[in-house]
């Protein structure tokens, strides 16, 4: 039972020993072998904040491919990787289309505008780098002429949102997102159907496991009767038995 809840959380592999006792490895780390243990840890690494895996003094990150652990670094590092990159290139277009766009309209003054972000130097981090250029309001380029009373480049500016300015022109910031959330839905939808799959193969091992070193009811109830009628016939042994010898006395008092 603890190793199937030890394998619950990683692939760990045993190996029977003649004295009845199982050596415990991982990823060809020992974790038990008679009466020792040995940890496994999870060292932070920095500057990325996650922490790696480590058994023997080795890190073993990679070598985790089954249970719990390996699911959560496959989201850790693959996953939620993908949706930050996907992400943070959505962010980096939408700064480089909407400065360019605004710094050709004029602000409430009547001045030529600037950008209305910050500027960035790579896609990478760009979601959580995205900042307004400033932060007076009537800064905003809300006219695409010199007028106080336009609000064409505002008309332009909403307009991005369906404007195919991404992939070469063949794309909108539109798709970019409904593919984000594709990924995500399509993950989120497939993580579940292996559950489930996996899940039903565990319940046939579990079977066959118990077929042959558990208890079975319906054949625990079969001999539990043929060991009542055999106690009933040799009951009705005795007791024949018991009357002859009495019949046997009466006949010689």
């Amino acid at each position: 039972m603890l190793v199937r809840q030890l394998s619950e959380l990683a692939d760990v592999h045993t190996i029977a020993q003649e004295d009845g006792t199982i050596q415990v490895t991982l990823a060809g780390r020992a974790l038990v072998v008679g009466a020792n243990t040995y940890a496994v840890t999870a060292t932070p690494q920095p500057p990325s904040g996650f922490s790696s895996i480590n058994a023997g003094g080795a890190d073993i990150t990679s070598q985790v491919t089954g249970g719990k652990l390996a699911g959560y670094l496959q989201v850790r590092d693959v996953n939620l990787a993908s949706y930050k990159t996907q992400l943070d290139t959505l962010a980096y277009d939408v700064v480089q289309q909407v400065n360019a766009l605004h710094s050709t309209g004029y602000d409430q003054t009547g001045a030529a505008a600037g950008n209305f972000f910050t500027p960035l130097a790579s896609s990478a981090g760009a979601a959580s780098a995205m900042t307004m250029a400033f932060s007076d309001p009537r800064l905003i380029a809300a006219a695409a002429i010199a007028d106080k009373g336009d609000n064409q480049m505002a008309r332009q500016l909403a307009g991005l949102i369906s404007a195919p300015v991404l992939s070469s022109g063949t794309a909108t910031f539109s798709d970019a997102w409904g593919q984000l959330v594709y990924s995500v839905g399509r993950d989120s939808r497939a993580a579940r159907t292996d559950q489930a799959n996996r899940a039903a193969v565990v319940g046939q091992i579990d079977s066959l496991r118990d077929q042959v070193s558990g208890v079975s009811l319906d054949e625990e109830a079969s001999n539990l009767m043929k060991f009542q009628r055999a106690y009933e016939a040799n009951a009705r042994f005795f007791q024949a038995i018991d009357n002859t010898l009495e019949a046997l006395m009466s006949l010689a008092g």
